[in-house]
């Protein structure tokens, strides 16, 4: 290729000197040469074909795998801290979702929550593994680690007596495990990702934008989503939301821009997980319906509302 080039100047320096005509035309040559070079050198098609919808170019960073690989360093036993205490792998963290949500089901700020991934060990470069018997629980803790800025993270499908198992046949030590250091041990230094997360403000916004082509999924039940089931102020859905009836497996879509909600974070941090996993680039509306809800002044279809013990039946 250098050869080619360096031939390719030596001729067009002579015919530099030749007439005016043949000096325009051999520019114009350049031209387009170096114009088509950059695109050549750097594009890489395997990741040109991960690039998302804001045009960054995607890693992989959220996968599935069937078991637990051997010599796994950062593990993270997701099951309640009763159960993940008594016999767990001994390399194992045990990260219940307790550990990270409140009582009333709401995540600390962004603050907080890299104080508790210090806590972990985790700088954000680690091949985290996460293991346990719920699915959800697993697709919350993945879920949270993606949009903190985790860089590979590995949902181990099988179960725990099928992981405990498999380790014991590959001579990893069983027994109990650690738990999260009540000081920070490490600094995360991974960029969240932010760009993955919207505000009730930002989704207003789209849904007022008449030409904009966003879908938006309802992650929650299809009760739910009708107003029958009521877990917040008011029942429904935002305006214009599509019912996903199945996370793991969502039809097909066409829109460049899809923002996915369910009834609060610890829903929809595992809502996220799924369609990530099923290859959906979506964004999430952090809050869900809980906050949507709170705010009355925020537009719903098939809005209800509870039945109270003063509202008695119409005679």
């Amino acid at each position: 290729m250098s050869t080619d080039l360096s031939q390719f100047w030596r001729r067009a320096s002579l015919l530099f000197h030749a007439r005016p005509l043949i000096k325009c035309v051999v520019t114009l040559l350049l031209l387009s040469l170096f114009t088509a070079l950059p695109a050549t050198a750097n594009t890489n098609p395997e990741r040109r074909e991960q690039s998302n919808h804001n045009g960054e170019i995607a890693k992989q960073p959220l996968n599935e795998t069937p078991i637990l690989p051997a010599g796994a360093k950062t593990v993270f036993d997701v099951r309640r801290k009763e159960i993940c205490s008594e016999r767990s792998l001994q390399s194992a963290i045990c990260l219940p979702v307790e550990h990270i949500v409140a009582d009333n089901r709401r995540l600390a700020n962004f603050s907080g929550l890299f104080w508790v991934l210090g806590t972990l060990g985790l700088r954000g470069t680690e091949e985290v593994y996460i293991i346990g018997d719920s699915e959800k629980r697993k697709h919350f803790i993945a879920g949270w680690l993606y949009i903190s800025g985790q860089q590979r993270i590995h949902i181990v499908t099988a179960d725990m007596a099928t992981v405990l198992k498999h380790v014991k046949k590959s001579g990893e030590k069983i027994g109990k495990p650690t738990h999260p250091s009540t000081t920070r041990l490490t600094v995360f230094s991974q960029a969240p990702r932010t760009n993955k997360i919207l505000t009730n403000s930002e989704v207003l916004v789209l849904l007022k934008n008449k030409e904009s082509t966003t879908t938006v999924l309802d992650g929650r039940s299809e009760a739910e989503y009708w107003g029958r089931r009521i877990r917040a102020v008011r029942g429904g859905h935002l305006p214009g939301a599509v019912w996903l009836a199945n996370p793991n497996a969502p039809p097909g879509f066409t829109a460049n821009d899809i923002v996915a909600y369910a009834h609060d974070a610890i829903d929809g941090l595992a809502l996220l997980s799924q369609l990530t996993l099923s290859d959906i680039d979506a964004r999430l509306y952090l809050g869900g319906w809980a906050d949507w809800a709170h705010r009355g002044y925020l537009p719903a279809d098939a809005e209800s509302f509870p039945v109270t013990n003063q509202q008695r039946p119409i005679q």
